[in-house]
């Protein structure tokens, strides 16, 4: 899952920058003040503002996943693999343990071999 929000953070950045590129290529034609203010002019500039709107809110977006599931999964992977480390030397160390107490209470039967004839 780590690797999918790696994944998912580095898509993010690059929509962001493709956005960025983009709204520096639309530039604003026809800055003269005989153009009606709502006219082609306004049309491009609306665009470059979506594409710039659009780059922030791919950034945000990198950011967030950056700062939320990635450490937080980083996190519970390593308690993860901490926990299951220490499971399996209590489960050694018990088996031992086990061992021991037995001997004490459990005597071995004696073995009776076929071969030997008494």
């Amino acid at each position: 899952m780590i690797e999918y929000f790696e994944q998912l953070e580095s898509i993010q950045k690059t929509q962001c920058k493709e956005f960025t590129k983009l709204s520096k290529t639309l530039e604003v034609p026809f800055k003269t003040p005989e153009f009606a203010p709502d006219g082609i002019a306004m049309i491009w500039q609306g665009m470059r503002d979506k594409a710039s709107q659009l780059a922030n809110f791919h950034n945000e977006e990198a950011n967030l996943i950056k700062a939320g599931p990635i450490p937080d999964l980083t996190r519970l992977r390593g308690d993860l693999k901490k926990h299951l480390s220490d499971i399996e030397k209590e489960g050694v160390q018990g088996s031992k343990k086990v061992g021991k107490r037995m001997d004490k209470f459990v005597s071995l039967p004696k073995v009776v071999r076929a071969d030997v004839v008494e």
